[in-house]
């Protein structure tokens, strides 16, 4: 059976440089991995796995509340609206929202007829989406209470991923591609002009509008708004990408399957090999610090750290003992969490 550990990781600007990190047990024990592992806007950190509810740190992991024990399993998706109500996604159950920081929750499903959601999403005017494996996309803009499938120009009801800009234009990732609304989901355009016919992995947004989603084909840009996309290949030698990271300077970081992470330099169209001091084979997630310091889980060698933009990585495996990181988040204060498996 396995155990899950939430590890956090707990440095400062001035001694970052010269000392060796360490990452600690927090306090979390349960059967089951990690599936979901989110923060909120005052650094609570919330994580929902298999077989056991949501476990809450209000203290950056150093001690856990266990709650929301009806979930049941197979958590998707974390999210959380403009007044911090969350919203969890739970395959085959639907929609679960907690007002009160997770301690409870409420089945949230009228009106969803699919209710395997594979991802949440909440636009700035806190109209929730709720993408499905068979039955598309659903809206709510009643804080969950009742659900709207708006599926009007999506042909593929298969929706995996999500994604809002700033301009609240929604994309929704299906198992044939893109489409996109600008209008909160009441009209859908397939906007698959270029993008292969496969569902994408991520959709990052740099500071200037541009769209950078992956797929197994490789990484696709999109100067338009989503419109028109152009793969971003050169360089890359395996085209399998399973995560996408942007840091604070407009630079993409890609992490690949069986293989490396990836740098295209803000401005640059090709991207550049980072695997010195790197160890293992399938990159599952990267995250960026508020230093633009960069952290890559690794399948099999655990967490590696990078102060130079991704020019060299150095281990920070300390109490780790090389376990799979499913993904990594970064506080506003800059500690780091790793949701592992295996314990």
């Amino acid at each position: 059976m396995k155990v899950l550990i939430i590890f956090v990781i707990i440095f400062s600007l001035i001694s970052i440089l010269n000392t060796q990190i360490y990452w600690r047990h927090s306090g979390l024990l349960g059967s089951g991995a990690a599936d979901v592992i989110t923060v909120d806007n005052f650094n609570r950190i919330f994580v929902g796995g298999s077989d056991w509810g949501i476990f809450r740190s209000v203290d950056q992991g150093e001690t856990w509340s266990h709650y929301g024990y009806n979930l049941h399993r197979y958590f998707n998706s974390l999210t959380f609206n403009t007044n911090n109500t969350m919203f969890a996604g739970v395959d085959g159950y639907g929609v679960y929202r907690s007002e009160n920081n997770g301690v409870t929750w409420q089945l949230k499903k009228n009106g969803i007829t699919d209710l395997r959601v594979n991802h949440v999403v909440v636009s700035s005017n806190d109209f929730v989406f709720a993408a499905t494996r068979n039955g598309g996309i659903f809206r709510s803009s009643d804080n969950g209470e009742s659900w709207f499938q708006i599926n009007n120009g999506l042909n593929n009801h298969q929706v995996y991923r999500l994604a809002v800009n700033s301009q609240d234009y929604i994309y929704a990732g299906t198992s044939n591609g893109i489409y996109r609304s600008t209008d909160y989901g009441d009209l859908w355009y397939y906007t698959n002009n270029g993008f292969p016919l496969s569902y994408a992995t991520s959709i990052v947004f740099k500071s200037t509008g541009e769209i950078f989603a992956s797929s197994n084909y490789g990484v696709f840009k999109s100067s338009d708004g989503g419109l028109n996309w152009v793969p971003v290949n050169i360089g890359l030698t395996n085209e399998n990408i399973r995560c996408l990271a942007i840091n604070y300077t407009d630079d993409v970081f890609a992490g690949a399957d069986c293989d490396s992470i990836y740098c295209l330099y803000n401005n640059s169209n090709i991207w550049i090999p980072l695997s010195e001091g790197l160890s293992g084979y399938v990159v599952e997630t990267i995250t960026v610090d508020t230093f633009n310091y960069l952290y890559a889980g690794i399948w099999g060698t655990g967490i590696y750290r990078s102060v130079d933009n991704g020019s060299t990585w150095g281990s920070v495996n300390n109490s780790l003992d090389g376990r799979r990181v499913n993904r990594l988040v970064s506080t506003q204060n800059n500690r780091i969490y790793a949701a592992t498996d295996g314990g």
